[in-house]
């Protein structure tokens, strides 16, 4: 059993014909026992969907895989916490957990099989996301906290660093389709932060021509489908994108929040997708602050077919498919404040 309220939203597409309308059915998600603190981090095609229970402190968060109406715990033994963050079509799912000293170690659960991965010398290593052959990506970081990318096939790690990230830029991947194709954001103290698609031994950035915004990617489906954040007036929107062309959307349930602290004030409350399967299903969440408590809602999306609408003018295209497109939310990826 879970919570469920649906909401349908329309959702603003630019491409190179105009503006289409398409129509996203995003049904809310939570476990009725954690309603609060549900975080949905990614999906399959049978529709598990797994992700963590978000403690809001650095230790007791647990992962869970939703299957069949049910919700199961994943938690590693004596781990401080676990977050689960991917998962293929065969139900192997991948992650990280704190031990007991703290330290971060990725891990693979196969079916009963619990394998651990670390990579050597690294203060901690984190995995995000596993395709249908069993390949993972994630990232670890080094002394001096940089952070750096990897591919995991079958006990080899290949290193993933983007070289336009620069020697202190972090490279941090947190998807993979079964083609190879990886997605995920660097950062440089120089550049900034952008999204990146690695393919063919070449890392590419993530760009939408037709906005000034910088989309950042968080999945790739097997058809090429990246889903994902982006940035635009301070508001953050979700994306998904086929063929370069961008669909962003927000949920309108969740809009606007008040948080309160010497004075009380009110702030965009950020749509953000997490993972994308073959079928174009979605599902992410919003993490922010109500007055002063933090609080996690996670949707789950299906796509509905557009249908074509007049285009606009400049001005109200502008207005109703770009106003307010944010930044990847910190929520999903804890790693930066681990």
């Amino acid at each position: 059993m879970f919570l469920k309220a649906v909401f349908l939203i329309a959702s603003a597409a630019v491409g190179t014909g105009g503006l289409c309308a398409e129509t996203i059915k995003l049904e809310s998600f939570a476990d009725p026992l954690r309603p609060n603190n549900t975080v949905s981090a990614s999906l399959n095609d049978t529709g598990e969907i797994v992700g963590y229970y978000e403690s809001f402190r650095p230790v007791a968060t647990m992962g869970f895989v939703f299957q069949n109406g049910t919700f199961t715990t994943i938690n590693v033994p004596d781990a401080n916490y676990t977050i689960v963050d991917g998962i293929n079509s065969a139900g192997a799912i991948v992650g990280y957990y704190a031990d007991g000293l703290t330290k971060v170690h990725g891990f693979i659960f196969d079916h009963g099989s619990l394998t651990s991965v670390d990579v050597p010398n690294a203060v901690g290593t984190w995995l995000t996301g596993i395709n249908s052959k069993g390949q993972a990506v994630g990232y670890y970081s080094d002394v001096v906290s940089v952070f750096h990318g990897f591919l995991y096939d079958s006990g080899t790690l290949v290193s993933l660093d983007d070289p336009n990230a620069g020697p202190l830029g972090s490279t941090r991947p947190f998807g993979i389709n079964a083609a190879g194709q990886v997605v995920g954001q660097t950062s440089s103290p120089i550049s900034g932060a952008r999204g990146f698609i690695y393919e063919n031994g070449q890392f590419s950035t993530v760009t939408d021509p037709l906005n000034a915004t910088t989309p950042m990617p968080a999945a790739i489906n097997d058809m090429g489908e990246i889903a994902g954040s982006a940035v635009f007036n301070n508001v953050t929107y979700g994306f998904v994108s086929a063929d370069e062309n961008f669909t962003y959307f927000r949920d309108p349930a969740f809009t606007d929040t008040i948080v309160c602290g010497e004075t009380c004030v009110t702030v965009p409350i950020p749509t953000q997708v997490s993972g994308i399967n073959n079928a174009g299903n979605i599902v992410g969440f919003h993490s922010y602050i109500d007055v002063s408590t933090p609080v996690v809602k996670s949707f789950t999306g299906t796509p509905v077919t557009p249908t074509s609408i007049p285009e606009p003018a400049s001005a109200s295209l502008l207005a109703i498919a770009l106003a307010g497109i944010g930044l990847y939310g910190s929520m999903r990826r804890r790693a930066m404040n681990t």
